[in-house]
């Protein structure tokens, strides 16, 4: 009986591990609508986020374990035991759905390229160390590069700085000042990828040259949270770029499609002389607390939410990653404002501001918060 009743435990230890799913291979994990995903490494059912899993069972560096137990699978996923049931279609999909309601996708995938592939396999030299910088803010919508309709790549050889537009290497012609750049056809987006050695002052004359042809602006940044394949691109919304003697004005309007045009009443002034380094109501201080002051001040009224020019003098000789900082710093100053008491109870606006601040619907919110910039790029 005794024996009997073992033979019949293992038997079903044995079925139990037969149906168990054994995940190996390279898996994106995707959720809701977003175009970001995560990517997951698994091995013998361990894994490891946008990392290759180790052999050796005893190393840290071999992964979570994923279990399975009945319908559900549960995986140790940053700090938490995701518990979800699961099913798994005839192309290998696994769908999670939590006690949440929350979905998410396990899609296997083959043969994809890191960000830094992409730009080392091309054809040209001089990007086998390009280097892309991240901010500690990530703004904008992750995309595969690949997937660009235009691309221009600053980078750095030998101390130089070198330009590559739709894989073609461009020069400076001195004789016409111009990169002899086309016009836009209809696909105008043009994403900027700029190496963190690149200065700020070897962007801004090909800056004014692509926007004057027609061309959206997209500037890049690295993506390596969630996924190591995509980049990290965020709109420039430029007005106008002009030249004027040894300065480039920028002016732009984010944020501006419900109150285009206003009419200046007050400028916020700040001096920009590197990163983390800014002159702030006279006080030498940081980005931080540049954001800080710019959100106190256009919270207060209808007139400071909508009628103030953010004007930053920047130092044109810091490194173009110092800039990023910068105007991902400014960026933010919007979405602080999402969050941010509104409290001018005599604006128009006031009642829909504040009834979509203390609700989860926070659509087109941001068009209450403009930010009219200015930048003066030189040397000092």
């Amino acid at each position: 009986m005794i024996k009997k009743l073992y033979l019949l435990l293992v038997l079903i230890v044995l079925i139990t591990s037969c149906n168990s799913p054994k995940l190996n291979g390279h898996y994106h994990v995707e959720w809701g609508n977003s175009n970001s995903f995560q990517t997951w490494n698994i091995k013998n059912n361990r894994m490891k986020i946008n990392e290759p899993v180790c052999s050796d069972e005893k190393l840290i560096c071999y992964g979570m374990p994923i279990k399975f137990k009945g319908d559900s699978i549960f995986i140790p996923w940053v700090d938490i035991i995701f518990e979800a049931a699961y099913y798994t279609d005839k192309n290998g999909v696994i769908y999670l759905k939590d006690n949440s309601n929350s979905s998410l996708k396990l899609v296997p995938k083959e043969n994809c390229i890191s960000s830094k592939d992409y730009f080392r396999n091309k054809k040209f030299t001089e990007l086998k160390d390009f280097k892309l910088y991240k901010t500690y803010i990530m703004s904008g919508n992750s995309v595969f590069p690949i997937k660009r309709q235009n691309e221009l790549i600053i980078s750095k050889s030998k101390g130089k700085p070198f330009y590559i537009f739709n894989d073609n290497k461009i020069s400076f012609n001195k004789r016409n000042n111009s990169f002899n750049i086309k016009k836009s056809s209809v696909d105008n987006k043009l994403w900027i990828h700029i190496d963190e050695r690149v200065k700020l002052k070897e962007v801004t004359f090909i800056l004014k040259e692509v926007y004057e042809k027609g061309y959206k602006i997209y500037f890049s940044q690295k993506e390596d949270i969630e996924n190591d394949e995509q980049v990290v691109v965020f709109k420039k919304s430029i007005l106008n770029i002009e030249k004027k003697k040894n300065s480039y004005h920028i002016n732009s309007c984010e944020y501006c499609e419900k109150h285009p045009t206003k009419k200046i009443d007050s400028i916020l002034k700040f001096k920009i002389f590197g990163l983390d380094s800014c002159l702030v109501k006279n006080k030498v201080t940081d980005f931080f607390q540049l954001r800080n002051h710019t959100v106190r001040f256009l919270k207060q009224n209808r007139i400071t939410r909508l009628n103030t020019q953010i004007r930053l003098e920047i130092n044109s000789n810091i490194l173009f990653k110092e800039y990023l900082e910068l105007i991902t710093e400014i960026d933010f100053v919007n979405t602080a404002l999402l969050g941010t008491t509104y409290r001018d109870s005599s604006d128009i606006d006031y009642k829909y501001i504040s009834n979509k601040q203390f609700s989860y619907n926070r659509d087109s919110l941001e068009f209450e918060f403009p930010l009219r910039i200015q930048e003066v790029i030189k040397p000092f």
